[in-house]
């Protein structure tokens, strides 16, 4: 998606939102561009400065016409679907928006863009029956005992998505003024968990980010609180997650995964990825080969060593109740939660261990 932008008639203000935009949610392999032109000489150099600023490696082109675009050669720009003058005034993330409207499908099927992706909705969820519901509150239960044992001022959801977690945590978090912070690699959930929360909170405690579990863009012990529903199974290099999981959290998290204690014939272990490659489909039957529906399940003895190694936080095993139990693969499900909150806790959610992942 190319996108234009008149600099003149736009202003220096909006033009450094869409640059910051276009930063965030495009990488070189999206195939997307933002041109800036302009009418006059007026802000060049200082547009030049901000473009020069923000380019990295991977970061989809900004690119800068230099020289003034004579009057009667501007319908050359104003021609184009991506002119991003027609859409303003322009508010913060709107620049996904415009590209998924102008954009609607792609040639090249990604996780964002399959129907996966887009029934893990908030409302979807709230007009589906409750036996068919993909989230539930009592999945929560142990993260909200969490939150009324720590009292934390922070608490950050990892693989977020468009907020469903968040819908159900609302209250609890408003009592104790708790900041919340989601992440998740999917621009479309995220995009739409701005929609949903972000922007009508009253106080700027509420926070949705684009990012990668891997490499997380926060300090070290950023948040006391952390969790997660569902996500490191999803996620190539499932450990590389779980080390930014204990690195940006004070008191520890909720998490949980499958690991392979008998691998079978055939299944492929990824190297780089510290995991086996199960490709279960769409459908939820093995096929070989690799896809956008993979699972990553990481050697039980690495996710062990993992555990002892963290001091702030308690594994669990569960061999019951395995999901690929029909492939005959054998897998063990490893709960991780913060030690203190498990110490304490341990009888009264035993039972929440004996729960299928997902």
């Amino acid at each position: 998606m190319n996108f234009f932008l008149n600099v003149t008639v736009a202003g220096l203000e909006t033009t450094r939102l869409i640059c910051a935009d276009h930063h965030y949610w495009f990488r070189k392999g999206d195939d997307s561009s933002l041109t800036l032109f302009f009418t006059d000489r007026a802000a060049i150099s200082e547009v030049q400065r901000l473009v020069k600023n923000l380019e990295e490696p991977e970061s989809a082109p900004i690119r800068v016409i230099a020289d003034p675009i004579p009057f009667e050669q501007l319908h050359r720009y104003y021609g184009k679907k991506g002119l991003l003058n027609e859409w303003i005034p322009y508010r913060k993330g709107d620049l996904f928006r415009i590209y998924r409207l102008l954009e609607p499908t792609k040639s090249d099927k990604s996780y964002e863009t399959q129907p996966v992706s887009i029934q893990f909705d908030v409302r979807y969820d709230q007009t589906t029956p409750p036996k068919y519901r993909v989230y539930r509150r009592e999945q929560l239960a142990a993260v909200m005992d969490g939150i009324n044992h720590y009292r934390p001022m922070s608490v950050i959801d990892w693989g977020c998505g468009c907020g469903a977690n968040y819908s159900f945590l609302k209250e609890i978090l408003a009592k104790g003024t708790v900041h919340y912070q989601g992440i998740d690699a999917s621009r479309f959930l995220i995009a739409k968990a701005k929609d949903l929360f972000e922007t009508s909170e009253p106080e700027p405690r509420v926070k949705f980010d684009l990012g990668d579990v891997r490499s997380l863009p926060y300090a070290d012990h950023a948040f006391d609180l952390g969790f997660s529903e569902s996500l490191l199974p999803l996620v190539p290099n499932p450990l590389a997650a779980l080390s930014e999981m204990a690195r940006t959290t004070r008191f520890g998290f909720f998490a949980s995964l499958y690991a392979v204690a008998n691998p079978k014939a055939g299944l492929t272990y990824l190297r780089k990825e510290g995991a086996y490659a199960l490709d279960a489909g769409a459908t939820w039957k093995y096929r070989n080969g690799i896809s956008e529906q993979i699972f990553y399940l990481p050697k039980i003895e690495e996710v062990r060593a993992f555990g002892q190694k963290t001091p702030h936080i308690v594994t669990v095993e569960n061999k019951r109740h395995q999901f690929f139990d029909g492939l005959g693969i054998r897998t063990v499900s490893v709960f991780f939660y913060p030690k203190a909150w498990y110490e304490k806790r341990r009888d009264a959610f035993k039972g929440w261990n004996d729960r299928p992942l997902m």
